[in-house]
C-alpha cells in the first residue's frame, strides 16, 4: 500500500454524495477500465499506476486492493472470508486513452479515491462480485499529544513549503544498502538488528502520524498542536502494537526486544505520548465477495 499538520488524520473518506430530493436521480456510473486481467499470484509486489492510465498490482490480497480502491486502511475493511487475506492476486488494467489526465496529487488528495481508484472499485464489483455497506463503529484509536516533559523533536532547518514533495511518480534513489535517499518531505521505515527504525527529513507531523497508522493498525489523531517541518529519528522494539515484516514475502521476524517499545520510545525520544482511546469511525463491511472468474 501505500503511502499520510496538524489535523485529524482519518483516512476513511468515501465518495461524497449530494443530498437529493425524494424523487432522486440514479447515481452516476462509475468509470471502469477499458481492459483488465485478474489472475492468482504467488509472489508479493507493489501497486503501481504508470502514465497512460495503467494500473498494475502484483501479489496483493483482496483486502489490500479494496483498501486501495476506497482509500481505506485494511483494518477499516471489516468481514469477508479468510482467503481475502491469504490469497494473492495480480491485476493488469488500462483505462481508455485520455480518461485519466495527469494531475498532481497533494498529500491531502490521498484521503479520497481518484479516477483510478473508482475504476478499481468497478473492477472489484464486477470481477470479485464485491458487495458492501458502510457503518460507523466505536473503535480503538490513538491520540498523539505532547508529553509533560515537552517536545523533543527537532525543527528542520529549511521550513519552506513542501508543495507535493514526497508524492513521487517514480521510486526515489536508493543507497547501496537498499534504503531510500531521504529528501525533504519523505521518510523511511525499516528493520535493523535492534528492532524498527524510522527516519524523516523535513516532514509535517501528519506524515509521522501516517506512519503510526500503518504500524499500529489503528486510526491516529494528532493533538500535539505542533506546526512546522521536522527531522525525526525514532527507534523501537516491535511489541504487540505492531508487526512489521522484515521482507515483503516472509513472516514477521520476531527477535528478543533490544530497545523500548513504541509507546515508550515516542515519549523518551520525541517528547510525545501515544494515548489509547475510542472514537466512532466509518468502516466498510463486506457483505459478499467471490473469487474472480477466469479472464
Amino acid at each position: 500500500m501505500r503511502h499520510f499538520s496538524l489535523k485529524v488524520v482519518l483516512v476513511v473518506t468515501g465518495i461524497a454524495t449530494a443530498v437529493m430530493p425524494a424523487a432522486s436521480q440514479a447515481p452516476a456510473q462509475k468509470p471502469s477500465f477499458e481492459v483488465a486481467s485478474v489472475k492468482p499470484s504467488t509472489r508479493r509486489g507493489p501497486i503501481n499506476t504508470p502514465p497512460g492510465g495503467r494500473f498494475i498490482a502484483v501479489g496483493q490480497s483482496l483486502r489490500i486492493l479494496i483498501g486501495y480502491a476506497y482509500q481505506l486502511r485494511d483494518f477499516q475493511v471489516i468481514g469477508g472470508p479468510a482467503w481475502m487475506d491469504d490469497e494473492l492476486w495480480e491485476i493488469q488494467a488500462k483505462a481508455e486513452e485520455g480518461s485519466v489526465p495527469p494531475q498532481p496529487r497533494t498529500f491531502a488528495d490521498l484521503a479520497r479515491p481518484d479516477a483510478m481508484g473508482l475504476m478499481l472499485q468497478s473492477l472489484l464489483e464486477d470481477r470479485f462480485q464485491l458487495k458492501h455497506h458502510r457503518e460507523t463503529r466505536q473503535l480503538p484509536i490513538y491520540e498523539v499529544v505532547v508529553a509533560k516533559s515537552g517536545p523533543k523533536i527537532r525543527l528542520a532547518e529549511d521550513q519552506s513549503p513542501l508543495g507535493t514533495d514526497g508524492l513521487r511518480a517514480t521510486p526515489p534513489p536508493r543507497l547501496p544498502n537498499g534504503l531510500p535517499v531521504l529528501t525533504r518531505g519523505t521518510y523511511s521505515i525499516f528493520r535493523n538488528p535492534s528492532g524498527m527504525k524510522f527516519e524523516a527529513k523535513a516532514i509535517p507531523l501528519d506524515r509521522f502520524v501516517n506512519m503510526l497508522i500503518n504500524v499500529t493498525k489503528r486510526t491516529v489523531i494528532d493533538k500535539t498542536g505542533l506546526a512546522g517541518l521536522y527531522d525525526i529519528k525514532l527507534e523501537w522494539a516491535p511489541d504487540t502494537l505492531q508487526a512489521v515484516p522484515l521482507t515483503a514475502d516472509g513472516p514477521p521476524v520476531v527477535a528478543a526486544p533490544a530497545g523500548p517499545v513504541l509507546t515508550t520510545a515516542i515519549e523518551e525520544q520525541l517528547g510525545l505520548r501515544l494515548l489509547s482511546t475510542k472514537a466512532p469511525l466509518e468502516v466498510l463491511v463486506i457483505d459478499h465477495v467471490e473469487r474472480p472468474s477466469e479472464n
